[in-house]
Order: C-alpha cells, then structure tokens, then sequence
C-alpha cells in the first residue's frame, strides 16, 4: 500500500447501492455493494489466524453480518473496509495490517466485537466502533433468486487478493445440516435454510454476501465442496433478518462488593416491582434491561448495622448496547460501574460511582 493509502485524503469503500428497479450487470452490483463488504481476521489462541468475510448490514447501529464459524467464539475479531489508492480497491493484506492505525483513524478498521450469534445458523452479528462514511449497508432480499439466474460473490478467499467477484449459476433453495470439527468450542453443528449455486467458491469467503443481479443479500456464504470443488451453500437471507430481530437495546450498569460478606440490596427499574439481589464478597453483579423505554434504575438497601431498616435509595445512571441473541451483557464492556463500600468508623454501608 502506498503512502497515499494513509494520507488524509484517502477514499473509504465506494458509493452506495442504486435506486434502479432493473436488474443490474455484475460490474454494477460490485461496484455498488463491495463498499459495504468487509474482510475479516482472526487471532486464536496457539498462535492460529483464521480469516474471512462479513457485510455491513445496519450503518446506525454499525452492524456486520459473518458466519459464527469465522469469530470461532472469539468475542472480538478485526475488521477492515476496503480503501482506495491511486483509483483501485488495494487488494494486500499486509498493507492493511501494517497501516491499521491510520485505517483506524479513518473508520476503515474497527475492532468488531460479536452481538449476536447462532451456532445452528452458523451467523454472528458484530458491532464496530466507527465505519467510513461512504460504506453501504447491503439491503436484504425479500425473494429468493429465480431458477436459471446468475448470483454474485464477493469476499476473501484465501491466498488471493481481497475483495474478489465470482458468479454463481443455477441458484436454488434447499437446507444445510451438516457437523463441522477443529473449532474452538468444538464440533460445529449446523441446521439452517440454505442457497445453493455452482460458483468457484473458497476458503475466506465465507460470511460474505450472495447477491442478486439487483444487489440485494440472498446468503451469507458459508461453505463450498462437490465435485471440483464448485458448490456452494449459503445461509438464506430469512435466516439473516431472524437473528437481527433479536438485537435490541440493553440499558446496563454493575455493582461490585469489595468486602469480605454477602451484601444484599433491591433493584427496579422505572416504577416498576422491586426485586432482591445479592453480590457476593469479592464479585460484581450485572443488572440489565432490554427494550423500547427510558426507565431509569433504582437501587435501594439497609445502610446501617444499627436495628430496624435503615434505608437509603439512589437513581443511577447507566449504559447502553444493541445485543441480541445468546450475548448477554457485561460489566467491563457495556456496564455503568457502581461499587458498594462500607465505613469502618461510621458502621455506614454506601454505594459509590466508579469514575
């Protein structure tokens, strides 16, 4: 990658997709989607790096669609957006690696931390922390590909250059149900609505979309085989929307105990129920709630060793996330942070917000 990669004046991804109703040639759905494609790395544990492809698929919430099987059940993988220097996508994984800071500064790359996943469907949904301005998010089919039509791949297959087109032929519905070995939780077993078509398909594109010639996600590419190595499934885009649907916002905060007993306290949200929770010594407890409301928490406990219930209430704050399915939130990731604290002197328990 050349110096004019980094300078301030780069070009992140390509213009977004087409307002037309007909259909589009390849050059034109590739030229109007990779923007939104990303490639995909992965550091696991005994000095292995995996890697793969994904697609923006929400730019508010700055969300990525991959297969599980890419992340490995890793929390947190790399994700880079394709840049453009001296007029042409730069293609080179190192020159990516080695400028990922000022790709960083320019929302080319991002950290990409797992929302959302399915290991029967084989998908993860990852949030990033910034995206380029001019990256697309690819729309979802709403009809599956019609029998005798051409598809359209793009992704990362390994030991080629990045951001690679390939069409698929002969596209049809059918289902994947298959057990897959060497991962890190195990084996891998997966049940999920499938694409199928004929494409020169490989390792590196999974998680990348399957286009129709309008430029919509029909699949998210998950594996290849057959004879000569031509076939290749990817997960229906009905599957995509499913998971999605289960991302919704979690207003969180924590509490931690420093001390050496169990302490007990009550937490509501809004006006809601009170409901008792306990934090054991030397442990932190997370409370979350999920969905479309504003309420505020409250925190409520016995502040005094002296007899009879000295109660003291406070109204925190917290923080928010989009999570989704089988994610649950955490205290060092998406909690406000508050810690209980007890005064020898006073015999006064207090609660305390960490800064």
């Amino acid at each position: 990658m050349r110096r004019s990669l980094v300078a301030l004046g780069l070009l992140l991804g390509l213009v977004s997709g087409s307002s037309r109703t007909l259909a589009l040639d390849p050059p034109t759905v590739y030229r109007n989607t990779v923007g939104g494609v990303v490639w995909i790395e992965n550091y696991l544990p005994g000095n292995r790096v995996t890697s793969g492809s994904g697609f923006l698929v929400d730019r508010s919430r700055r969300l990525v669609v991959t297969n599980y099987h890419v992340t490995d059940n890793e929390e947190t993988v790399d994700v880079y957006f394709p840049v453009r220097a001296e007029g042409k996508i730069a293609d080179d994984r190192d020159d990516y690696r080695k400028n990922r800071t000022a790709l960083a500064k320019a929302g080319a790359y991002s950290p990409g931390r797992v929302v959302a996943y399915s290991t029967s469907q084989d998908l993860a949904v990852l949030s990033l922390r910034a995206i380029p301005d001019a990256a697309p998010a690819l729309r979802l089919a709403t009809t599956d590909p019609q029998p005798g039509s051409e598809v359209n791949l793009i992704g990362n297959p390994a030991g080629r250059p990045l951001w690679r087109w390939c069409a698929g032929t002969k596209p049809g519905v059918g289902r994947v149900q298959a057990t897959y070995k060497g991962f890190a939780r195990g084996d891998l077993s997966v049940d999920f609505k499938a694409i199928h078509c004929y494409a020169s398909s490989f390792g590196g594109n999974s998680g990348g979309p399957m286009l129709n010639d309008d430029g919509e996600v029909v699949g998210v590419c998950q594996s290849g085989g057959g004879e000569g190595g031509l076939y290749c499934s990817a997960v229906h885009y009905s599957e995509v929307k499913e998971l999605l649907a289960t991302i919704r916002l979690h207003r969180v905060f924590s509490i931690d105990n420093a001390s050496s007993v169990t302490l007990s306290y009550q937490v509501r949200w809004g006006d809601g129920e009170w409901k008792n929770a306990q934090v054991k010594p030397k442990h932190h407890m997370v409370h979350w709630l999920a969905g479309g409301t504003d309420a505020k928490p409250q925190v409520r406990f016995d502040c005094s060793t002296e007899p009879g219930f000295q109660e003291k209430v406070y109204t925190l704050d917290y923080y928010t996330s989009h999570l989704g399915r089988n994610v649950k939130p955490s205290r060092d990731r998406d909690a406000r942070e508050y810690y209980f604290q007890f005064d020898q002197s006073g015999q006064v328990l207090d609660l305390y917000s960490k800064p």
